[in-house]
């Protein structure tokens, strides 16, 4: 009873997490009043500025190594999807005939025991129950060792490539938080708030 009552109080707190506030914070700038922090902050919003311009540019050199990258990978990766696919298709038609060995001795086995074991039902013969049990041995015997089908490799394509290697591009340059520095030292004053955007009552 414990049990069911935590289950069913965790499942109502989860069901009302996703109807809580959602809050971001907001940076509120109050600017200096000194006469040469206009030309400071200037230069604060041109550094910021040019920090942008620099993320993006590294941003977008990072997507094209990234792309150049790719190729490379991808070269490689399908040199070795053929060697993979030859030995696959190697074991493909080794299986192909083994299985068709299997086959064949199983369903011969199967037919006997059937054919032992309806003999032992109808008139209770002692060889042919004897034999009805070997036979079932040996059947279960067989299903166990019977041949595994290869694993055909996968093949995995230029667009799985490229867009592992552009996770690795990031766009974060931390230029909000070097204005807001270079801001301060103008000073000036950063004054943070939190702000609700979802679920507010």
């Amino acid at each position: 009873m414990k049990t069911m009552i935590v289950v069913f109080v965790l499942g109502f707190g989860f069901l009302f997490s996703g109807c809580a506030p959602q809050y971001v914070i907001k940076n509120q700038y109050i600017p200096p009043l000194g006469k040469n922090s206009k030309v400071c902050l200037q230069n604060c919003s041109k550094a910021k500025q040019q920090c942008k311009q620099r993320c993006a540019e590294d941003y977008s050199d990072c997507l094209s190594y990234a792309y150049d990258k790719a190729k490379q990978i991808q070269s490689k990766t399908d040199k070795s999807y053929k060697q993979r696919y030859a030995r696959y298709q190697a074991k493909l038609s080794d299986y192909n005939f083994d299985i068709f060995d299997w086959q064949n001795r199983y369903d011969e086995k199967y037919n006997d025991w059937k054919y032992f074991s309806d003999k032992c039902s109808q008139n209770g013969d002692r060889y042919a129950c004897g034999r009805r049990d070997e036979l079932r041995y040996m059947i279960k015997n067989l299903r166990r060792s019977k041949p595994g089908k290869p694993r055909e490799p996968r093949y995995i394509t230029f667009d799985e490539i490229l867009i592992q290697q552009q996770n690795r591009c990031v766009k974060k340059c931390s230029c909000d938080d070097m204005f807001d520095s270079c801001f301060i030292s103008c000073g000036g004053e950063v004054v943070p708030h939190k702000i609700c955007v979802e679920n507010c009552d």
